[in-house]
């Protein structure tokens, strides 16, 4: 059985570069202390694509295709971090 501990940042960045891959982002934010985050006893991490506050992003959100190359960068980002 592999032990992960609880630092989340290297599962974070392959998940960050494979959303920024999938959406032509980049410099988007990697937020390590967030509090809902902080207190988990197991790697964790929290993914915001786009932000409704944000007119242009708030339309992706409704769209279905960007839902699913979000969530197949996700795992990618996760299968990577498995692979090494």
């Amino acid at each position: 059985e592999r032990k992960m501990g609880t630092n989340s940042s290297p599962t974070a960045q392959l998940i960050l570069e494979e959303v920024e891959v999938a959406l032509g982002t980049r410099g988007r934010l990697q937020r390590l202390s967030v509090s809902m985050l902080r207190e988990t006893r197991m790697p964790a991490v929290l993914v915001e694509p786009a932000f409704i506050t944000n007119e242009r992003e708030a339309a992706m959100l409704d769209d279905p295709a960007f839902a699913e190359r979000v969530g197949r960068a996700v795992a990618a980002g996760i299968r990577r971090f498995f692979a090494r």
